[in-house]
C-alpha cells in the first residue's frame, strides 16, 4: 500500500531485489490506471474495496506492506481479515508509519484553496515541491492528497484488537515525520513480535532503499516458515 498521494507502482522496482517473493502492488482509486476514479476518503469503505480486489490472494502465504498512511490501511487490513475471514497474513510491515493513534504532525486541507494547499504541503512535505511547482501536476495530485489526508485524520483506528502476527517496522533514520518514538508504539498493536529497523534514508527512503533493507525484508518475510529467525535491532 503506498503512501498519501502515491500509487503504489513504485513497489515494482523491488521485485529484483526480492527472489521468491510475489509483489502484489495495491491500486487506489484516483492514481495510476485508476486516475479517472474518485479518491476514498473513508478507511472502512477504501479497506472493503481492497479486500475485494485481493480476495484471490489469500489462499497461500502472504504478508502485508505499507508506507507511511500506506502503513495504516495495511494495519485496518490486517485487523479485518484476522477478525472476519481466519486468512491471517503472516506479518504485517509498517514503513515510515507512525503509530495510528499519533496524528498530531497530519495537516487538514480540507477547506484550503490550491495555494494554501501548496503552501502547507511544502512545510510539510518539501520534497513535495517538486512536482506540486508544475501547475498540470498538481492539478492531479491535490484532490488525492486532500481525500488521502481526510482519510488519516478521521478513522477511528480500533486499538482494542490486537494482531495476532508479527509486526515489523522500518524507519529512515532521517525521518521527521514517522518519530523513532511513535513508531515504537506498534508494539502495543500487536500480541507477537515487534520488531523496529532503522535503514539509511528519510521519510521516503522506499522509493530507494539501500541494499541492506532488502535483505532485512527477505529475512523477515522468512521467519515463520522454519528456516531462519530475526536478528534482534
Amino acid at each position: 500500500m503506498p503512501y498519501a498521494g502515491a500509487s503504489a507502482d513504485f513497489y515494482r522496482r523491488w521485485q529484483t531485489a526480492l527472489p521468491g517473493v510475489k509483489l502484489h502492488p495495491v491500486r487506489l482509486p484516483g492514481r495510476g490506471r485508476d486516475i479517472g476514479l474518485s479518491p476514498i476518503d473513508d478507511m472502512e469503505r477504501l479497506t472493503d474495496l481492497i479486500l475485494s480486489q485481493l480476495s484471490g490472494l489469500f489462499h497461500t502465504r502472504f504478508a502485508l506492506l505499507g508506507t507511511s498512511m500506506g502503513g495504516w490501511i495495511a494495519f485496518r487490513l490486517a485487523q479485518k481479515l484476522c477478525l472476519a475471514s481466519g486468512r491471517h497474513p503472516a506479518s504485517l510491515f509498517v514503513c515510515s508509519a507512525a503509530c495510528p493513534a499519533d496524528r498530531a504532525l497530519i495537516p487538514r486541507l480540507t477547506g484550503l484553496s490550491d495555494a494554501q494547499t501548496l503552501a502547507v504541503m511544502a512545510t510539510f512535505n518539501p520534497a513535495s515541491r517538486n512536482i506540486l511547482q508544475h501547475p498540470e501536476l498538481a492539478s492531479l495530485f491535490l484532490p488525492i492528497l486532500r481525500a488521502d489526508f481526510e482519510l488519516c485524520l478521521n478513522w477511528m483506528p480500533d486499538e482494542s484488537y490486537k494482531l495476532p502476527i508479527p509486526i515489523y517496522g522500518f524507519r529512515g533514520q532521517r525521518d521527521n515525520i514517522a518519530l523513532e518514538a511513535s513508531m515504537q508504539q506498534w508494539q502495543t498493536l500487536t500480541t507477537g513480535i515487534f520488531r523496529l529497523v532503522t535503514v539509511p534514508g528519510d521519510h521516503f527512503f522506499i522509493e530507494n532503499p539501500a541494499p541492506g533493507f532488502f535483505n532485512h525484508l527477505l529475512e523477515l518475510i522468512s521467519f515463520g516458515k522454519g528456516d531462519t529467525h530475526p536478528r534482534r535491532e
